[in-house]
């Protein structure tokens, strides 16, 4: 796993949970990137500075931040850890 510091980037973990029932070409397409790519950070690969705006748009799509998506954490702000 890549680390951010000392956070451990642990995308592959929320994307199996958060994607498991919904149809992976589809949303690559919505988010802008290839269904390999998708497939890529579903299986462990970390995403480049330049995902970083499909990245968003995944989490938003999600409903999830930015930090929940790449780190697997709720946002303390919710009330959830």
């Amino acid at each position: 796993m890549e680390t951010l510091g000392k956070m451990e980037i642990k995308l592959s973990n929320t994307l199996s949970r958060l994607l498991k029932d919904r149809n992976l070409s589809k949303t690559s397409k919505e988010i802008g990137v290839p269904p390999t790519t998708l497939h890529g950070w579903l299986t462990g690969s970390t995403p480049s500075i330049r995902h970083l705006p499909a990245l968003i748009k995944l989490a938003k799509s999600l409903g999830i931040s930015i930090e929940e998506l790449l780190l697997n954490t709720k946002n303390p702000e919710d009330g959830e850890v």
